[in-house]
């Protein structure tokens, strides 16, 4: 009897070393390449995203004289001067709705989400002494995701907005930091700007706030979604 309960007793010890050492295998294997996976998360969903406002801008053009030596000779040129000017951005709200939606990679499961954005960006335009032709330049969140529904306006009006590729794209990969877009603009009227898209990202979403601006946080009526979990959703509002 003795013997019985002392194999036994060997047996549930070496099964049980060797569900640890498994269980110790997998678990150092699958966070050895968590980052592996978080970028192949990254690269099918979308990266973790912040979103700053948009800057418009428009070029004055003025002429200065230079002065040279030709053939021993000082002569004086008027040379064209171009300086971009930028409208200070004096107000805006930001709107924006989270529906988290995990996803698993491996035995891993990743923080993913969507986000609808939706925002309103008032520039004054005490710099412009007569109408001037405006160059709105909207960065994106993150330069490899996608953006559906991307609408641009200004006063309430769609304006044609073109892509600008990103500096550095990772090879075989398109990536777009920017849309840019014109309009012409009122001396004395403030310049407003409509922003709104849907996209996608993975962890966290930023949303930076212009320098000088300060930032409030108040609640509203709409849930973040997640697994049937109804959180506080937040809005954003420089000032």
């Amino acid at each position: 009897m003795g013997k019985r309960v002392a194999a036994i007793l060997v047996i549930f010890l070496c099964s049980t070393l060797a569900w640890v050492v498994l269980g110790g295998t997998i678990m150092t294997r699958t966070y050895s390449l968590d980052g592996s996976l978080q970028q192949k998360v990254a690269s099918t969903w979308g990266s973790p995203q912040t979103q700053s406002p948009p800057a418009a801008s428009f070029v004055v053009t003025s002429y200065k004289e230079a002065e040279s030596l030709e053939d021993g000779k000082k002569v004086v040129r008027k040379v064209e001067v171009k300086e971009e000017k930028l409208l200070a951005l004096d107000a805006s709200r930001v709107d924006v709705q989270l529906d988290l939606e995990p996803r698993k990679k491996g035995l891993l499961w990743y923080s993913t989400y969507k986000v609808v954005f939706d925002a309103k960006y008032t520039f004054a335009t005490t710099l412009m002494a007569a109408p001037e032709e405006i160059t709105i330049r909207l960065p994106f969140p993150a330069a490899q995701a996608l953006y559906d529904d991307l609408a641009v306006k200004v006063d309430g009006v769609p304006i044609a907005v073109t892509s600008e590729p990103a500096s550095a794209p990772s090879p075989g990969v398109t990536s777009v930091a920017a849309v840019r877009g014109k309009t012409m603009a009122l001396p004395g009227m403030p310049l407003v700007v409509d922003v709104r898209y849907r996209s996608q990202g993975l962890d966290t979403w930023r949303c930076s706030a212009a320098p000088m601006h300060q930032v409030v946080v108040w609640p509203r009526r709409e849930p973040i979604r997640s697994s049937g979990v109804a959180n506080e959703m937040h809005a954003i509002r420089m000032q």
